[in-house]
């Protein structure tokens, strides 16, 4: 995570071996690469960018194969005191896929967040 002036980029590398629920494919490994730019407006409001690249590689079974995941989105919150935050995000996926079973789709997503914890 850097820090310059009222932003935060936050960029992170994830890797894990996940249960697939298709018993063609009994597991997967997850590659997620992540972004997120936060702009502070005052003491109290933020504007938030992020994206997301997540690769989903089937292993085991009669089938082998990737999906693929790609993220974007925005959002905003506020911040009440120095531990407690207030959000609303709004993402676009699209997801693609090799197996036949499996859906392809795309579509937007909202909702509401609440972080708390160390301070913002």
């Amino acid at each position: 995570m850097m820090r310059f002036g009222p932003n935060r980029l936050h960029v992170a590398e994830n890797r894990d071996t996940t249960f697939s629920y298709n018993t063609a494919t009994p597991f997967y490994a997850q590659t997620a690469t992540t972004a997120e730019l936060t702009h502070r407006i005052g003491r109290a409001w933020d504007v938030v960018l992020k994206g997301a690249f997540v690769n989903l590689a089937y292993h085991g079974g009669t089938q082998s194969g990737s999906d693929r995941v790609q993220q974007v989105g925005t959002g905003g919150g506020y911040l009440i005191g120095r531990t407690f935050r207030l959000g609303v995000d709004v993402d676009y996926y699209k997801r693609s896929t090799f197996n036949t079973t499996s859906q392809a789709y795309n579509g937007l997503r909202a909702g509401l967040s609440i972080s708390y914890g160390m301070p913002q």
